[in-house]
């Protein structure tokens, strides 16, 4: 399984925990308590400083929001694939940017999503379109292949061995001949045959 890298950026509403599952893809979260206290966040400063929570309107949310390149995507099917906000090149479908009352299950306000959206969008954009961003988005499309050539070569290996073991059922076929029985000695060529 891909590890995807990983980085904490600062947004107007808080600091988020951002990591890219591709060359493409760049996903931001708050983080639980109980993920901060995880071995590889526990003495990470900017782990420390992540929010657990934003608040938007007087309201607590967690938020997870996922962006992509606005070009990748769709102008035809269902409306919550569609592109539905973009800023600098990066843009979310309907669902891109999901808030949940961390007091309630209640959905948040159309206000609440659309200020979550007017300043989240632009950080994030600005993020993956700098230097940091695309050394991010770029250490994942690399792990992504190391992942698939990791596959690959297993599937090779798998197919290397069944290779094998049918050569080896073939040569046993073929010394058996047209009787389906493997060769006994006295179709070996020693004293061949009833006497």
């Amino acid at each position: 399984m891909t590890r995807f890298p990983e980085t904490f950026v600062q947004t107007p509403l808080g600091m988020l925990r951002v990591w890219a599952s591709g060359e493409a893809t760049l996903s931001a979260a708050t983080m639980y308590d109980h993920d901060k206290q995880r071995a590889g966040n526990r003495d990470n400063p900017d782990a420390q400083r992540c929010a657990e929570h934003l608040v938007i309107n007087r309201v607590a949310y967690t938020v997870v929001v996922h962006l992509r390149p606005a070009a990748d995507f769709p102008t035809d099917g269902h409306f919550d694939e569609r592109l539905h906000r973009e800023h600098a090149g990066w843009g979310v479908n309907w669902y891109g940017v999901t808030l949940r009352r961390t007091d309630s299950y209640e959905g948040p306000s159309g206000a609440a999503k659309r200020k979550a959206e007017d300043l989240l969008l632009p950080a994030l954009a600005g993020f993956a379109n700098s230097a940091a961003g695309q050394r991010l988005l770029g250490q994942a499309a690399t792990a992504r292949r190391l992942e698939r050539i990791a596959e690959l070569g297993r599937e090779i290996a798998s197919r290397h061995a069944e290779l094998e073991w049918l050569e080896a059922e073939l040569a046993e076929l073929e010394r058996a001949g047209p009787s389906g029985q493997p060769p006994g000695p006295a179709d070996a060529g020693e004293g061949g045959g009833a006497r």
